[in-house]
């Protein structure tokens, strides 16, 4: 009988023990979408504010621009540039892309000259600071368009 009992508790206490690691409810959230937009057909440069944090935060910015028309007889070329403030201070910036203003498609990689169809970075960014992006084009104006989608995603 005593040692029935010393299984049971035993038993017992690896169930609980079991069960109340099984219990733990994990933190698991999904990124929230925090902004998004576009712009169709532009054919001028900008630099615009994409979102600003009310806090302290990691976010994952997608874009994907690509040349809605191009012009055979263009020199330039456009490219995207993401700048944003983080623990590290204000500054950071990242060229994602570029594209000769002959061409048409999505933009090409500064990293790699293949279009990828558009790209996703991540970025700590501070609160109160703005996430900006911003278009440019080296050379003269052109008859060149582009569109460019975006999504910023709060992810911590």
């Amino acid at each position: 009988m005593r040692k029935y009992f010393c299984v049971m508790v035993v038993l017992l206490g690896s169930v609980l023990v079991f069960k109340s690691a099984g219990s733990q409810n994990p933190s698991l959230t999904a990124p929230i979408i925090v902004a998004s937009g576009s712009l169709t057909h532009h054919n001028k440069p900008f630099e615009l504010p994409m979102y600003t944090p009310t806090q302290d935060g990691v976010f994952r910015v997608s874009v994907y621009p690509t040349l809605t028309q191009s012009d055979p007889n263009s020199e330039s070329a456009w490219y995207f540039v993401l700048v944003w403030t983080d623990g590290a201070g204000p500054g950071q910036s990242a060229d994602l892309f570029y594209i000769p203003g002959n061409s048409k498609g999505p933009f090409l990689t500064y990293w790699g000259n293949v279009p990828l169809g558009g790209s996703s970075t991540v970025i700590q960014a501070k609160a109160n600071t703005p996430i900006i992006q911003s278009m440019g084009q080296n050379g003269n104006p052109d008859n060149s368009a582009y569109s460019l989608f975006y999504v910023v995603e709060q992810l911590q």
